[in-house]
C-alpha cells in the first residue's frame, strides 16, 4: 500500500511539472541588497597605529570577499568623529590627508565615503570637513544634512540614508550639557541648527 501511495504521489508531481512545461520548479527570485562599511572614531591622526590596524583588516576582508557577499562592501558610511587633530580647534590639511590614507588602501580606494560630523568634529571650523568634498573624490560631505539613495533591488528598489549633523542637533541645543551649549559655545562663529534650517529651505 505504501509503494502504491508513493508511486501515485510521484506521478502526480510529474504531471504537475509536465503541465507547467517545466521539469523542475522555478528557482526563487533573486534577492536584492547592499553591503557597506560603517566606521566612526577612526581619525586619531596623532597615532595611526589602531586606525591602521582596523583599516588593514577591512582592506583584507574586502580583498578576499566574493562579489556580492556580505563582506564585499561597496561604500563607507561614517558615524562621525572623523578627525582628532593635535590642536583640537585647528586641524591642518596634512592631518586630514593622513586620515584619508585609511581609505586609500588598494581594495578600498574606489569606495565612496559618505561622511557626517560627530561631536568631536564640532570643535573646529564648521566648513573644514565639508570643504574637503571638493578636494577628495572619495570624500562626500556636501552639507550638514543630506540624503543618499542606493539602489538595492532588481526592480529599482532603493534604500535611503538621512545624514544628520550632531554638531547642529545636540551641541547647538543650549539645554545640552547642563545649559553650557556643549561644544557650540567654544566659538561664537559656529552655526546653529536654526541657521542651517533657514538656509536650506
Amino acid at each position: 500500500m505504501q509503494n502504491i501511495a508513493k508511486n501515485t504521489f510521484m506521478a502526480a508531481m510529474g504531471f504537475v511539472a509536465l503541465a507547467s512545461g517545466q521539469e523542475n520548479p522555478p528557482p526563487p527570485p533573486e534577492q536584492g541588497g547592499v553591503n557597506f562599511y560603517v566606521v566612526g572614531d577612526f581619525g586619531w591622526v596623532q597615532d595611526m597605529t589602531d586606525p591602521n590596524t582596523v583599516f588593514d583588516a577591512i582592506n583584507e576582508t574586502k580583498g578576499k570577499a566574493e562579489p556580492g557577499t556580505i563582506d564585499d562592501g561597496t561604500f563607507f558610511i561614517t558615524a562621525g568623529d572623523n578627525l582628532y587633530p593635535k590642536d583640537g580647534y585647528n586641524p591642518t590639511d596634512e592631518e586630514f590627508a593622513t586620515m584619508m590614507t585609511l581609505f586609500e588602501r588598494e581594495n578600498l580606494k574606489d569606495l565612496k565615503v559618505h561622511a557626517i560630523r560627530g561631536n568631536h568634529d564640532c570643535y573646529f571650523d564648521d566648513m573644514f570637513e565639508l570643504n574637503k568634498t571638493a578636494e577628495y573624490e572619495q570624500w562626500e560631505m556636501p552639507d550638514f544634512y543630506y540624503t543618499k539613495e542606493i539602489e538595492v533591488g532588481k526592480n529599482g528598489e532603493k534604500m535611503g540614508f538621512l545624514m544628520l549633523d550632531s554638531c547642529l542637533m545636540l551641541c547647538a541645543n543650549y539645554s545640552y550639557a547642563g545649559d553650557s551649549g556643549g561644544h557650540m559655545l567654544l566659538h561664537a562663529e559656529h552655526k546653529k541648527l536654526r541657521d542651517v534650517a533657514v538656509m536650506t529651505q
